[in-house]
């Protein structure tokens, strides 16, 4: 859909709620340089804005969230939009629907319905169910959102509209500085170590037999993301912990993460708006639409899973899952801790 996409980009939104029955303006402005740095900061008042209230910070395997920062699995950054990858097989399988097109901050974008509220990262099928639950979202030529507005109950929530777009900035690695996890992992704050990319973890392990075309490793890393539970029995058998391959290509990424639950729980439940796909040795499967980043997933059983994510068509993301290979496993060499900036 997109016409080109930025390696990186900075919008400045107005953006106005009406959660509490008044009409509340803020002002939100974006850094993003791909695939894995994104920079939120929202301010008082309308643009440029009065005083900032929060700035919420991601990086490789990074989060600050402004209270504190975390050790997260690796990913792109989850708060860009990647419509050149996957808005067309959406739009095909029924995700979203085209619209109007529009002129804002001088430049030309079409909006895009999608069901559901704007923070959900699965899209949900467009029917009648989601009548009156909806988001629109109106994207430019290089894909970015220019404007996006929220209906809940068929009644405006939220509207968000860049008044500052800038597609080739100057961003200084200030801006995307995360400092270092400062909880431990009981406490909720997450590990992620680099481990050597030859070894595996015991037991069956699934591996691609070439890496994705044009694609190279960024490495092979031992994930415990964030989570609650650890001193409590009733809880300790939905722990998660994982292990996750990451390719990269200029600013496309793809992850294949494949772990268990501590006590053989399921990490997650089969979801109604997902399309049931068969993938390869793996079983049956589900393939989830985002217009961020879309994903397969498997379970296993016994609360083993295999999960690939990424930046990429969801086709590409499917025949990735389906090319795996089930190989011996065998013991993790760990080799240290991983910057936030691979």
């Amino acid at each position: 859909m997109a016409a080109h996409v930025p390696a990186a980009y900075r919008l400045v939104y107005r953006v106005e709620s009406r959660a509490g029955g008044e009409v509340v303006v803020s002002t939100e402005r974006v850094w993003v340089r791909r695939p894995f740095e994104a920079r939120i900061e929202s301010w008082t008042g309308a643009p440029p804005g009065r005083r900032r209230t929060n700035t919420t910070i991601s990086a490789f395997t990074r989060i600050n969230t402004g209270n504190a920062v975390f050790a997260v699995p690796p990913a792109p950054a989850p708060q860009d939009f990647r419509v050149d990858a996957a808005l067309d097989e959406a739009r095909r399988a029924g995700y979203v629907e085209p619209r109007e097109r529009r002129r804002v901050a001088g430049r030309v974008c079409r909006v895009y319905r999608r069901g559901g509220e704007t923070g959900s990262g699965t899209l949900v099928r467009l029917d009648d169910e989601t009548a009156d639950e909806y988001t629109d979202t109106c994207f430019d030529a290089a894909g970015l959102p220019l404007e996006e507005v929220t209906f809940v109950d068929g009644k405006l929530l939220t509207r968000s509209v860049a008044v500052d777009v800038d597609e080739d900035p100057d961003l200084e690695d200030r801006l995307f500085r995360v400092g270092d996890p400062e909880l431990e992992v009981r406490q909720g704050g997450g590990s992620v170590l680099r481990v050597d990319p030859d070894s595996r973890p015991p037991g069956d392990f699934w591996e691609l037999p070439e890496e994705p075309r044009g694609f190279e490793r960024t490495g092979r890393y031992a994930v415990i993301p964030p989570q609650a539970g650890f001193d409590d029995p009733t809880q300790r058998a939905s722990i998660i912990t994982f292990v996750s391959d990451v390719w990269a290509r200029r600013d496309e990424v793809i992850v294949v993460e494949q772990g268990a639950t501590l006590g053989g729980r399921d990490p997650f439940q089969a979801d109604p708006n997902s399309r049931r796909v068969g993938v390869g040795e793996l079983g049956r499967g589900e393939l989830l639409y985002g217009l961020r980043t879309s994903e397969v997933r498997v379970l296993l059983g016994g609360g083993h899973f295999v999960r690939v994510h990424g930046t990429v068509e969801p086709s590409r993301l499917l025949a990735v899952a389906r090319s795996l290979e089930k190989v011996e496993g065998g013991n993790l060499v760990y080799l240290d801790e991983v910057p936030s900036n691979p």
